[in-house]
């Protein structure tokens, strides 16, 4: 039985309780939270001890650690497990700073501890899908990409501080550009605007990529939408087109050019049976159990958060982006 501590009670931190006891082999022992009374709720339903302390988390009968803290206090937790020897779950995105992400990334690897970030959008069947198709060749040269991710602001007051959360750019769209780069690797140039410094309640994110292969990726993500929560994508290429809209379809469609025109057809990816939060607790576990790595490790997480942070930094100072190593620069003339 492989025991953890989840650190972090909130609405996300609550699910993780109840996903990683789902998880066969996997025990939820202690859970940890400032507010008490949170930290009871979330312990009640799965049998788990509420712990007075984070050191109470990285007791010896502790294998692993769920970080689920607000994203600018991820870096404490994690540091405090590595140094502990326990292997960490760090819900994305993986810290706040360039700083902060490179320090829990060379914690865990000086420790020998493993690390999985939870960028869940990989377990989505429709997106893991699209992934495949596009590594598969099925959708030929791709061109074009447009990502779409609208939700209401959660109702913890730290996302709507942009200082904290990085607003809807680094919370949400982090999803879609952590898929981009999973799918095409580092955009080349990057070019954004926001409202989260104006607006931050009603925050609005648009994000232009390029990417070394010569794909174009639109990103936009938004708190403003009183209507719930929807995404969508459409990824064109020279073999077709592939289109997801959450509140259309319940699977993805791919249009596939040839002589006769493109011709409509769908690839199954119904909504999962198992929740894709379910799905990567027992991943982790399994990488845990196994001994392999874990199969969103901690330096793929820190590329992403390199891309989502210069998203932030061209949305803050008007400037075009570009690659240079492995960190982004203005580019010349700022076009």
């Amino acid at each position: 039985m492989i025991n953890v501590a989840v650190v972090g009670t909130g609405g996300l931190g609550s699910r993780h309780v109840l996903n990683f006891a789902a998880v066969e082999g996997c025990r939820v022992r202690r859970v940890f939270d400032l507010d008490p009374q949170a930290a009871s709720r979330a312990a009640a339903p799965v049998g788990a001890e509420v712990a007075a302390s984070l050191e109470e988390c990285l007791a010896d009968d502790i294998a692993a650690v769920v970080v689920v803290t607000p994203t600018p206090e991820h870096a404490a937790p994690c540091l405090a497990a590595a140094a502990a020897g326990k292997h960490i779950f760090c819900e994305k995105p993986l810290a706040r700073t360039l700083d902060q992400g490179r320090e829990i990334v060379d914690a865990t690897s000086r420790a020998g501890v493993k690390l999985m970030v939870g960028h869940v959008l990989r377990y989505f069947p429709a997106y893991l899908t699209a992934h495949r198709y596009i590594q598969e060749g099925g959708l030929g040269q791709v061109g074009m990409a447009r990502m779409s991710r609208i939700n209401v602001l959660p109702p913890s007051p730290w996302y709507g501080d942009y200082v904290k959360s990085g607003g809807a750019l680094h919370d949400l769209s982090i999803h879609d550009l952590d898929w981009l780069v999973w799918t095409f690797g580092m955009p080349v140039r990057i070019f954004a605007r926001n409202l989260a410094q104006r607006l931050p309640a009603l925050d609005y994110g648009l994000v232009s990529l390029r990417f070394a292969g010569g794909e174009i990726a639109h990103v936009e993500g938004s708190w403003a939408d009183a209507g719930g929560f929807r995404t969508a994508f459409d990824i064109a290429g020279s073999g077709g087109l592939l289109r997801h809209d959450s509140t259309s379809w319940p699977t993805l469609v791919a249009q596939r050019r040839g002589g006769g025109g493109a011709a409509p057809m769908t690839i199954p990816s119904a909504p999962a049976h198992k929740s894709p939060y379910v799905i990567e607790a027992e991943e982790f576990i399994a990488a845990l159990r196994e001994d392999r790595p874990p199969p969103i490790s901690g330096q793929e997480a820190l590329r992403t958060l390199t891309v989502s942070l210069a998203c932030l930094e061209s949305a803050e100072t008007g400037q075009v982006l570009e690659l240079q190593g492995d960190t982004y620069v203005a580019a010349a003339g700022g076009e």
